[in-house]
């Protein structure tokens, strides 16, 4: 029988460790790889079978874990976020993008680039 005591400090809780939640940080952020390539990847590499949706919560658990640290070091570079409208631009040829700014500025849609100060 597993005994249900205290974990040590930075253990995530839940059913996966640091190692996978890290892994899948690194995939989805660096390698910038869909949560169902992760989904396979893990699954055929490593043998962890995990849903779509596993996968976007380890996301997000990664996403609050660098949180803090992501914005000590936009403190100490003296970087803020600024906003930035997008301006309706006329793409010229047979090929344009999914969304063309046109589109993007239409509906409202703003985008966040750092600056430093």
């Amino acid at each position: 029988m597993l005994d249900g005591g205290p974990l040590a400090g930075g253990v995530p809780r839940g059913a996966f460790g640091a190692r996978l939640q890290a892994l899948v940080g690194l995939l989805s952020g660096s390698y910038r790889l869909s949560k169902r390539l992760i989904q396979a990847l893990l699954a055929d590499a490593f043998g962890v079978p995990l849903s779509v949706g596993t996968v976007c919560g380890l996301q997000q658990q990664v996403s609050r874990a660098l949180a803090l640290p992501v914005e000590e070091a936009r403190r100490h570079l003296g970087i803020v976020p600024i906003l930035v409208e997008i301006a309706p631009h006329r793409y010229v040829g047979a090929r344009s993008p999914r969304k063309c700014p046109e589109e993007l500025a239409s509906t409202g849609d703003r985008a966040m680039y750092p600056r430093r100060e």
